[in-house]
């Protein structure tokens, strides 16, 4: 967590107001070291940092993926070509190291919690209707990853298994922001901006300020010093928390 504090700092994130903290699941809470109240910043997220759609589609193997499912959503041929940035860069294609590595550093290393990584725990969801959107899930999944497997993209040289590629696949799906940048709509990895946990009123709003070149997270709630500043995950039925994120909503919190 150190060496991911200290690339956000060189890369000009001002981090003395945010304390990250360890959670359950291998997750982490944001807290703040201050009082903050309505329309303040929490944070500024330069460009640079960003992990973003409309850059890596410019990529060799970026126009491959888009071409490869040109009968896909938008948005599943951004998370796709993400997930393969992702996965060739931690598997040493763009070299040993790559600007991003503290941030994978950081990324979860079980997500055990989504039931599209559930075995025996399916047993207790026998009879629902969500067992049959968790197995669809897990067969588009697959047939995606045999699609690009046979394809000229380097999944076999560079020994991308099944898993691994479920895995960020899952994590790029469940962090990503819509922004529109300079222009274009991106699906875009937010480091640290992906870390806020979710809450039905949430404390921030967030944008891409064009002005400022970079994701900026503002207050809409007051919160005091040592507390949890949380984020919206969107408008979603608590089937659609539960499958993607692994979490289910109380009574009268889902929106």
């Amino acid at each position: 967590m150190e060496n991911f504090i200290n690339w956000l700092e060189r890369n000009g994130v001002n981090m003395k107001n945010i304390k990250l903290i360890e959670i359950e699941n291998n997750e982490r809470s944001v807290l703040t070291t201050k009082d903050l109240n309505y329309g303040d910043d929490f944070f500024l997220i330069p460009k640079k940092l960003l992990i973003m759609s409309t850059e890596v589609e410019k990529s060799e193997i970026g126009k491959i993926i888009l071409n490869l499912f040109s009968n896909s959503t938008t948005l599943t041929k951004n998370i796709i070509n993400i997930t393969i940035f992702i996965l060739l860069s931690m598997k040493g294609y763009y070299g040993e190291e790559t600007f991003w590595d503290p941030y994978y550093d950081i990324l979860p290393k079980s997500v055990k919690h989504i039931p599209i990584f559930w075995t025996k725990e399916l047993y207790y969801l026998k009879g629902s209707p969500l067992l049959i959107e968790i197995r669809d899930r897990v067969k588009s999944t697959r047939a995606e990853y045999n699609k690009l497997k046979n394809s000229e993209i380097p999944i076999k040289e560079y020994n991308i298994t099944f898993n691994e590629y479920k895995k960020i696949r899952s994590l790029v799906s469940s962090r990503n922001f819509n922004l529109s940048i300079d222009g274009k709509q991106s699906t875009t990895l937010v480091p640290l901006a992906d870390m806020l946990n979710h809450n039905s009123n949430a404390d921030t709003n967030w944008s891409y300020n064009n002005n400022l070149r970079s994701y900026q997270m503002t207050m809409k709630n007051s919160v005091k010093k040592g507390n949890e500043v949380s984020d919206s995950y969107g408008r979603k039925t608590n089937d659609k928390y539960f499958l993607y994120y692994g979490f289910l909503l109380g009574d009268g919190e889902v929106e």
